[in-house]
């Protein structure tokens, strides 16, 4: 058994729907109409299809200026003709709306007068219409009129030549009956895409201004550019089907054409339907390799899909979610080289990078730092505290009073605001790395709740750090100025301590300088030294603390924090909803699965 024409129609529709639905990489055929300018394309088009009303837009230029991809599809019923769009779905459109549709569609594809590559997919619902698949295309030219664009030519060409070299379609070469079949436009392109004219079939329109019947034949010999699917002279001045018909019937019976069976439109439409039914089921191999290739794929798919999503797998899903979390975190703090390649833009922005940036300030800021500026060191002052250390008692310890006064004042006052500035910009950039990384990274998208909840858990546990960075520092501060009240006076010959005796930094320098140094000198050198100690500690302490409070617990504790939480009580489970997507993908392939084995079907029966 095999299918018929009428068949025919409906397996080109479902190869289409097919291909377009599923994205398949199908290659139907198509008869793809060439030729130049006013030569009569759209005419010949319209008496194919055989419809009183034109469909195709007219006008003076280039009127096709995106391909149009035309189906010819048989329906049963004699009722009116209508016209659907692919990208309008199921809406039927009246001829005249379909002439609308198609100026519109390229008034929007392509302003001005240009000419893009961007088809048009209709199909024509008629009883009576031999199923075929068409395709017009832009008349070729030879230079560009006033307006246009200079290229307009050769982007012309190029988009011929794109369709007319792909292997699966045929060409239909209109040219006028009435040029030289040397010069035609149409018949050199199909020379050069297809030299043995396997592809090719040559259409002759105007026909009717031949006056030698000598010439009328021999413009039909198929002898002079042998195409494999022959020659057609067709008159078709009149738009409806009826008046052509007559037109023709007394042009056959003028120039005694009778027994001639390439002239006409309903012996080219009969060509052209045998001639695509035939490319069709050539390829029918190729176009079943892709469909069952298709179906096998989605079979192996279907066997892993449950129609049920249980609590247990709605559990395991939301580990898998928190270890994705914890991956994610350990990655960026690592420094990931994957991280780095997949994710720059993230990396440049809330990366590592962004908390060396802010040790690197700090430790700039403690460079800088000062604890004595030039107005402390006015005579006035100096001798203020010189002349009152002690009263009248002006020996070594009460100069060492008023250095340990000073530094403990200025040490309160100038580095706590810069630990409080690292301690929140660190914050900041740990919180930022957070709230960008992880949710880019872990797959937390589906589950908006479960997101808003791993945030909150996160940020809570960010926040305890936070507390143990700045109350470390507060302690650190407070070492620090019991570390100056810890300095002491010494006499130059005590400095030699028992053996295994420590001696305070300080006390070793103020024993020092005391008795070499007087006054502001004394103090200058004291706190000079102080500065380049605070240069040293306080970045190696601050950082080495914000590591401990936020950097490591991250790292070792972000996947126990939030198991913890989000397995008590079910947690885990509200946060974490049924997933009916798996549901919903077996339903879908178990569609295409039922589509594809239809299409198969209904192909196998045209071989």
């Amino acid at each position: 058994m095999t299918t018929s024409f009428a068949d025919l129609g409906a397996v080109i529709a479902n190869l289409r729907s097919l291909t377009c639905k599923y994205d398949l990489k199908i290659q139907l055929p198509g008869l793809v109409v060439v030729g130049s300018q006013s030569v009569g394309k759209s005419s010949v088009l319209q008496a194919i299809v055989g419809l009183d009303e034109p469909f195709l837009p007219s006008g003076d230029g280039i009127v096709t200026r995106v391909p149009l991809h035309l189906q010819l599809k048989n329906k049963l019923d004699a009722g009116q003709a209508f016209v659907t769009f692919e990208h309008a779905g199921t809406k039927q459109f009246s001829l005249q709306e379909a002439r609308e549709e198609i100026l519109r569609w390229t008034t929007e594809k392509c302003p001005g007068k240009e000419v893009k590559d961007e088809p048009i997919f209709l199909t024509i619902h008629k009883h009576g219409l031999v199923d075929m698949l068409l395709i017009d295309l832009p008349g070729l030219t030879e230079i560009a009129l006033d307006g246009q664009p200079q290229e307009l030519p050769q982007t012309i060409r190029d988009l011929v030549l794109k369709y007319a070299r792909q292997e699966e379609n045929l060409l239909v070469a209109v040219s006028a009956a009435t040029a030289d079949i040397a010069t035609s436009s149409a018949l050199k392109l199909a020379r050069e895409v297809d030299p043995r004219g396997q592809r090719g079939i040559a259409v002759f329109t105007k026909m009717d201004m031949l006056s030698d019947r000598e010439l009328v034949r021999r413009t039909l010999d198929t002898s002079q550019f042998p195409l494999k699917h022959g020659y057609f002279g067709i008159v078709c001045r009149q738009a409806k089907p009826q008046s052509r018909k007559d037109d023709e019937d007394s042009f056959r019976k003028l120039h005694s054409l009778d027994s001639v069976s390439n002239f006409g439109v309903d012996a080219l439409v009969e060509r052209l339907g045998a001639i695509y039914k035939h490319e069709l089921t050539r390829q029918y191999s190729d176009i079943q390799e892709i469909l069952l290739s298709e179906k096998r794929s989605a079979e192996e798919l279907l066997a892993t899909l449950r129609d049920k999503d249980s609590p247990e797998d709605r559990l395991h899903r939301g580990i898998r979610l928190c270890q994705q979390v914890d991956k994610c975190l350990k990655d960026v703090l690592s420094g990931s080289p994957s991280l780095v390649l997949d994710f720059p833009e993230l990396v440049d922005k809330y990366g590592v990078v962004t908390l060396r940036d802010i040790h690197k300030r700090l430790r700039r800021q403690l460079q800088a730092l000062k604890l004595l500026g030039d107005t402390d060191w006015e005579q006035a002052v100096e001798h203020r505290l010189m002349a009152n250390a002690g009263g009248t008692n002006t020996d070594a310890s009460m100069t060492l009073d008023i250095i340990k006064e000073i530094l403990s004042r200025r040490l309160s006052t100038l580095l706590p605001p810069l630990c409080t500035e690292y301690a929140d910009g660190i914050s900041r950039a740990v919180r930022a790395m957070v709230q960008n990384f992880v949710p880019a990274v872990a797959d937390l998208s589906r589950y908006p709740a479960f997101k808003q909840r791993v945030m909150e858990v996160l940020m809570d546990f960010l926040l305890e750090g936070e507390k143990q960075l700045r109350s470390g520092i507060a302690e650190y501060i407070r070492q620090e100025v019991n570390y100056i009240n810890l300095l002491e006076g010494e006499d130059e010959a005590n400095e030699v301590l028992a053996e295994g005796a420590e001696k305070r930094p300080l006390a070793v320098l103020a024993s020092y300088v005391f008795g070499k140094q007087k006054g502001s000198e004394l103090l200058k050198t004291v706190v000079a030294e102080y500065e380049k100690r605070l240069q040293v500690c306080v970045p190696h302490f601050v950082v080495s603390k914000a590591e401990y409070c936020l950097i490591l617990p991250l790292k070792a504790s972000t996947l126990s924090k939030l198991l913890g939480e989000f397995t008590q009580d079910g947690a885990m489970l509200e946060l974490i909803p049924e997933d009916k997507s798996e549901a919903e993908t077996r339903k879908e392939k178990r569609q295409k699965v039922d589509n594809i084995s239809t299409a198969l079907k209904e192909l196998g029966c045209l071989v």
